[in-house]
């Protein structure tokens, strides 16, 4: 994910620690497509200045 969001001038803006707890909630079933869509939503931010 985050390479795609590089590539198209963004970034993340949240710590590595709330990355991978992202990444194993989505892989144990644990969101939802709407809550991922919104935890992206709120934490990306244009990498482009």
């Amino acid at each position: 994910m985050e390479g795609f969001l590089i590539l198209n001038g963004a970034e993340l803006s949240a710590c590595v620690d709330e990355r991978e707890q992202l990444m194993l909630d989505v892989a144990a079933g644990r969101l939802t497509r709407e809550q991922l869509t919104t935890w992206i939503e709120h934490h990306v931010k244009s990498a482009l200045r």
